[in-house]
């Protein structure tokens, strides 16, 4: 399968928007320690390293070398990784683990916004072309952390006021995108121009569909302020969702992506409806749940001490499971189901297993689903990482969220 650009996962409306409960989640304080976690079943590095099994006991240098790559970005140390992902570039033998390391290598640079880096990759080397030689990005926070008035979507992502050029639009916050977007309507009436006269094919959660790389000339969020922010334009239409192809319910103007999101710290109060953003301070001896290896992941836990991978997407409306979990927890089906899975450039159906009662562990707090569902997708073997399931902003009802890329840091509170 084709690895389009930055893996640009915009799960807009991942699911039907009609499923999503305020009750089908319950918070709680952990109140017992997990369990020691079985051993891993992994056959090999590669497949241990799918999984973020980094301890497994490879016996050849490279393969060793590849898992202590992982193992650095899982605590945050990209410049260690990117030396030894390097390493084995430059000494390895076998296809499958150099086409991993480039790969990794190439989404680190594009990540990291060190547009000249990339050489591998054909989606990243178009995006990266047009960005190369586009004026550096500037920021400027205020010397105190900055409150705002925040919305939800009708699929309750959480939405706030963003200036682009002086005017003021509403815009999702959503870790599922991997650049900030813009509908292509509202960058004509802000004069953000295209970097790139060629329009680059993106992926999505439900099409493909293309898009103009740009950069917004000054986008403000309250009194933080960002100078030539790389954006991404996307036809209005891609944007625009209808019911019955005629009625419009939701039409979006822009999304704050991840390349925006990783460089402040946000607290999000949803019982009053505030957001507070701050500059971000490094903080040493932090353990980290909130990683980044080709995408945003929340480290949780099942009730049985496993580890497990979940894609953390703010724009997805429902949690979900993917079938790799079913490989480490043993789960009984209650009833499959058809969904609706909405995103930029269109919808689809897909089918789904649906299961009951399912406790998982973000750090101290135990969420537990009255019901959650499992997409029956299929496992790309090329993948550098499996995850496990889909963290949504249903977790979100009534609780305070921290994110903070920085540290690695996905925090929840009950109030």
């Amino acid at each position: 399968m084709k690895k389009q650009f930055l893996l640009l996962l915009l799960f807009l409306l991942s699911g039907c928007i009609t499923v999503s409960t305020t009750d089908n989640i319950f918070t709680e304080a952990l109140s017992t320690t997990l369990p020691s976690p079985p051993s891993h079943p992994y056959r090999d590095a590669i497949e241990s390293s799918k999984n973020l099994a980094v301890d497994f006991e490879a016996t050849e240098i490279h393969e060793q070398n590849y898992l202590k790559a992982m193992a650095h970005l899982k605590t945050g140390d990209f410049e260690k990784a990117e030396t030894l992902l390097g390493e084995v570039l430059e000494n390895a033998n076998d296809t499958c683990l150099l086409n991993r390391a480039d790969q990794l290598l190439s989404d680190l640079a594009v990540f990291q916004g060190k547009w000249k880096d990339v050489t591998s990759c054909e989606d990243n080397i178009l995006v990266a072309k047009a960005y190369s030689t586009a004026p550096d990005e500037q920021w400027s926070f205020p010397p105190n952390p900055l409150t705002l008035p925040m919305e939800k979507s009708i699929s309750g992502t959480p939405m706030i006021k963003v200036s682009v050029n002086g005017r003021q639009y509403n815009f999702w916050i959503d870790t599922g995108a991997s650049m900030t977007v813009l509908s292509s309507n509202i960058a004509k009436e802000c004069g953000v121009m295209r970097i790139e006269s060629d329009e680059i094919a993106l992926g999505t959660a439900t099409n493909d569909i293309s898009f103009f790389p740009g950069i917004i000339q000054k986008m403000e969020i309250g009194d933080i302020a960002i100078v030539n922010h790389p954006a991404i334009i996307i036809d209005q239409s891609q944007l625009t969702f209808k019911l019955f192809k005629i009625f419009t319910f939701l039409k979006i103007d822009g999304i704050i992506g991840e390349n925006a999101i990783r460089k402040m710290h946000l607290k999000m109060d949803f019982k009053n409806d505030l957001i507070s953003l701050s500059q971000p301070e490094k903080r040493d001896s932090i353990e980290r749940n909130l990683i980044w290896i080709t995408q945003p992941l929340a480290i949780l836990h099942t009730s049985e001490g496993r580890e497990v991978n979940f894609f953390f997407d703010s724009g997805a409306n429902v949690t979900s499971l993917s079938t790799n979990f079913l490989t480490k927890q043993k789960l009984d089906p209650v009833k499959n189901k058809t969904a609706i899975k909405m995103g930029a450039g269109g919808k689809e159906k897909k089918q789904n297993t649906v299961f009951e009662n399912l406790v998982l562990i973000l750090d101290q707090y135990q969420l537990n689903f009255s019901s959650i569902s499992c997409e029956n997708e299929h496992l790309d073997k090329n993948e550098i990482i499996v995850r496990d399931g889909v963290l949504g902003c249903d977790i979100f009802e009534d609780k305070i969220i921290e994110i903070d890329y920085t540290n690695g840091r996905l925090d929840i509170q009950n109030e």
